[in-house]
């Protein structure tokens, strides 16, 4: 996506101009949290990225054993129910030298996703956590905000 955009740029189309390739940051949940540690390791034109409730299993262990040199922000449960992805998690962060985590008590995977946001039912099925969903996402848009912000020397206005 790096290379489409900076090509849209670089061919004069004005719509892509306002992007800046010189402070890139990106994020996901899930496989999407495993795909930005990924893309934060291997291309050198991302600048920070932030994992939400990431899925750790996919990332090779020579990536968990270096740890992350970037800044980057893990937010997600408490524990995942598969303890090996637990075990990667704790060793990629303690391997991680600009890393930061947040581990939300009362929040399930697909709480830091929109589906919460559909119906307030999810709750009974188990499918998310006791915390409202708005004030979950509330607090999720402050600290992305927040930390790309930061990292990305920039001042967004929520």
């Amino acid at each position: 996506m790096i290379d489409t955009i900076e090509n849209k740029q670089n061919s004069g189309e004005d719509f892509w101009s306002v992007i800046d390739l010189n402070r890139i940051g990106i994020f996901g949940h899930s496989y999407g949290g495993a795909t930005s540690i990924i893309a934060l390791d291997q291309d050198d034109r991302i600048d920070t990225a932030i994992a939400l409730d990431g899925w750790i299993l996919p990332i090779r262990p020579e990536l968990i054993d270096k740890g992350l040199h970037k800044p980057f922000l893990y937010i997600g449960r408490e524990l995942w129910p598969d303890q090996l992805n637990n075990q990667k998690l704790k060793k990629l962060l303690a391997n991680s030298s600009q890393q930061t985590s947040l581990q939300l008590q009362g929040t399930a995977h697909f709480d830091f996703s929109d589906a919460p946001l559909f119906s307030p039912y999810l709750q009974n099925f188990g499918i998310s956590g006791s915390i409202p969903a708005n004030e979950l996402a509330r607090m999720l848009e402050a600290k992305i905000v927040e930390f790309f912000d930061a990292h990305l020397d920039h001042q967004s206005a929520i």
